[in-house]
C-alpha cells in the first residue's frame, strides 16, 4: 500500500500536461480510470493524458503523454512524431461487477476512478 515516486511524479506531470491538451470524447470516458494487471499499469485521465507502465522480466517500458487519436484498432499516444500506438483488442466493458479491458494482448482491470487514486497504484 505505498505509492513510488515515479508514479506521483508521473501523475502530477499528467495533471501539469492536462491543462493544455483535448479532454477524453464522451464516447471514449468509460476508458478513463486505473487499469491494472500484473505487469501492467495504464493510467488514463479524463483530460486525455496517459501514463504506461509495463514490466517484462528485467525490462520496463514506460509511456508518459497526451492521447493524440482514437484509431479503429486502438489509440496514439504522444507528441508529434514521438507517438507509441496501443491496440484495444477489447474496449472497457463491464463483467461481473468489474471493469476490464484488454489493450496489446494483456487483460487489465480497473483498479478505480481517478478520482479516487489510492496508495495502493503500483504495479
Amino acid at each position: 500500500m505505498r505509492i513510488t515516486f515515479r508514479l506521483l511524479s508521473l501523475f502530477c506531470l499528467l495533471l501539469f500536461l492536462s491543462a493544455c491538451d483535448n479532454p477524453l470524447p464522451p464516447s471514449k470516458l468509460p476508458y478513463e480510470g486505473v487499469w491494472k494487471s500484473e505487469h501492467m499499469i495504464l493510467i488514463i485521465t479524463r483530460e486525455g493524458q496517459v501514463s504506461y507502465e509495463r514490466k517484462e522480466g528485467a525490462m520496463t517500458t514506460s509511456i508518459n503523454g497526451p492521447i493524440k487519436e482514437f484509431t479503429k484498432a486502438g489509440f496514439t499516444v504522444g507528441f508529434g512524431f514521438l507517438t507509441s500506438e496501443f491496440i484495444v483488442n477489447q474496449k472497457p466493458s463491464e463483467q461481473d461487477g468489474q471493469w476490464i479491458m484488454i489493450i496489446d494482448g494483456v487483460k487489465l482491470t480497473r483498479a478505480n476512478q481517478l478520482s479516487s487514486v489510492k496508495k495502493d497504484t503500483t504495479i
